[in-house]
């Protein structure tokens, strides 16, 4: 049987850890620096913005900001390249902003018609004698591979295939390229030139390495 799957949902996400300073990171800010228009800016559902917290949501994008930690996220599909453009765009204005590791990120939802077909997925990778002494009716649960790919300087490359908080027959396969933290000692180096080049010049082809990895775990196991 070759099993069907529609696409539901794709969550793509750019997350550098270092040190922040949420208070300034208000929508009002990203309108003044010409990062978003007023009108999106005047729009925007701030749910807190203090010195420790930031968190608001415009109609394509979401920020959250803690003192060590940036995120910027996306499900629309039409704005993976305008997402990159913010984060850039905002530490090209915070360029003396400690950086020192980021991630890019991108999760696709994938919904099968019926529970028999959502099956196959989860007996292909959980296929093996190794569990055959373990565990009775093994469900996919959560499976986590690392590994590194050709033509890209990331530390690892984490793939995981499970299921979704969708829905039961849901499938959700997350690509994380992690790029740690660099230099010795107590003070790590500060990454933000590597963190803006590598938006710049890596994450056209991140994302379309993200959609085959999706395309071939999702191949391999319909065509059974």
């Amino acid at each position: 049987m070759e099993a069907q799957a529609e696409r539901v949902e794709t969550h793509v996400s750019i997350v550098a850890l270092g040190g922040f300073n949420p208070a300034i990171l208000h929508p009002v800010w990203f309108s003044v620096n010409n990062l978003i228009p007023e009108e999106e800016a005047e729009k925007a559902n701030i749910e807190i913005v203090n010195r420790e917290i930031a968190v608001f949501q415009t109609d394509w994008f979401g920020l959250q900001v803690l003192g060590d930690r940036f995120v910027v996220d996306t499900r629309d599909l039409a704005k993976h390249m305008p997402l990159r453009d913010l984060a850039i765009g905002t530490f090209q204005l915070l360029e003396h902003t400690p950086i020192h590791s980021f991630g890019l990120n991108a999760q696709y939802h994938w919904r099968f018609e019926t529970e028999k077909e959502m099956d196959q997925l989860r007996k292909h990778y959980l296929t093996g004698k190794s569990w055959d002494n373990l565990l009775d009716d093994a469900n996919l649960g959560s499976l986590s591979v690392t590994g590194k790919r050709n033509e890209c300087n990331a530390d690892c490359i984490n793939i995981k295939i499970d299921e979704s908080n969708l829905n039961k027959l849901v499938a959700r396969v997350s690509v994380n390229e992690h790029y740690g933290y660099k230099g010795s000692g107590s003070v790590p180096e500060n990454r933000i030139d590597d963190f803006r080049e590598t938006l710049k010049d890596g994450w056209d082809g991140f994302l379309k390495y993200t959609e085959n990895v999706t395309a071939a775990i999702l191949g391999e196991c319909c065509e059974e």
